[in-house]
């Protein structure tokens, strides 16, 4: 970052899932971050306007954008996303032939969603996962082609 090249006008944006688990040279060091903003998870009312806006391109029926709307207290946006698109993948994966206009699921089917959507967040410390063996304590290699660069 320091001393690497001088850019005026470019504004870097770090994003992390928790801001805790950041390692102290790039959190603790000054001048390395200028600004931190916290966004806190969506309450009840956000997550159904979230919801709502997701169903222009995946029409749900409104008792089920209800019932997922209070289901998802404590998830993200992005795990509110993942849990109607979870839904219309479901739905495709289990029925055949023309497609409603406005799909309808059960309490269950959308308990079902949600319960994967947090068991598997729970089970990250971050969003994504790499294989073992691909990472060291401070780097993460880059892989270009079949090439690892450390």
């Amino acid at each position: 970052m320091d001393g690497v090249q001088e850019c005026d006008g470019i504004c870097t944006v770090l994003t992390a899932n928790d801001k805790e688990t950041l390692d102290s040279a790039i959190a603790k060091r000054p001048g390395r971050i200028d600004r931190v903003f916290s966004f806190e998870r969506p309450a009840l009312a956000q997550r159904i306007e979230l919801i709502s806006k997701l169903c222009k391109d995946i029409s749900l029926d409104a008792h089920t954008q209800e019932y997922l709307a209070k289901k998802t207290e404590n998830f993200t946006p992005a795990q509110v996303q993942e849990a109607v698109f979870s839904l219309a993948i479901s739905y495709c994966n289990n029925n055949v032939g023309e497609k409603p206009a406005c799909l309808t699921f059960n309490r269950q089917e959308v308990d079902t969603v949600i319960g994967k959507i947090d068991r598997d967040n729970r089970q990250q410390n971050i969003g994504f996962s790499l294989p073992a063996g691909n990472t060291r304590q401070y780097d993460v290699p880059v892989h270009i082609g079949n090439e690892i660069k450390s």
